[in-house]
């Protein structure tokens, strides 16, 4: 498995085109999805922390192509990646919005949860997190709106099954996560 440094990363987003509000959100995610990796490695598991922290960063690799031509920006960016010899965080990118929560955890699941606790560059709540992407999103849709709800629901089943065996709870994680993880 060959998984970029953090150099490289940034390498990718700039020759992607990520612009850099999106480029600190990934940032953030990677912050929050290697605190809680580590966290839960002192705990028995055993995350790949460099994978960890490459798929933080490169998970909206192709957020533009869903704004500008309403392309499935997770779908896009798995393509990109696995094009680019990273098919380990190509998989991370196509499972970041949507993710079997139920499924053994692996590294995919710390991103999946870490950016649905950040909302721009600010860490929030996964219940304020959906209340914007609703507003945002889901106007006029109820359709979308449902699945956002689903969405939410099974984001909060994965957030308990993080959260069951470490000693501190949800709301600690933007604390857990200072410094920047090395």
């Amino acid at each position: 498995m060959t998984v970029p440094d953090q150099t490289t990363c940034e390498r990718l987003l700039a020759e992607a085109g990520v612009p850099d509000h999106i480029v600190a959100h990934s940032a953030l995610v990677a912050r929050l999805a290697l605190a809680l990796g580590r966290a839960l490695n002192r705990h028995g598991r055993g995350f790949d922390l460099d994978l960890v922290r490459a798929g933080g960063l490169l998970h909206d690799i192709a957020k533009m192509d869903g704004i500008e031509n309403g392309a499935n920006h997770a779908q896009v960016g798995h393509e990109r990646l696995v094009a680019l010899g990273y098919p380990e965080i190509g998989d991370i990118c196509l499972t970041h919005v949507v993710i079997d929560v139920d499924a053994p955890l692996r590294e995919a699941h710390l991103i999946n949860y870490a950016d649905k606790r950040v909302r721009h560059q600010q860490v929030v709540s996964l219940d304020q997190r959906f209340e914007d992407l609703a507003e945002r999103y889901g106007r006029g849709d109820p359709e979308r709106l449902a699945r956002m709800h689903d969405n939410l629901l099974r984001s909060k089943r994965l957030e308990q099954r993080l959260f069951a065996p470490l000693p501190f709870g949800p709301e600690d994680l933007e604390t857990e996560a200072r410094p920047w993880p090395s």
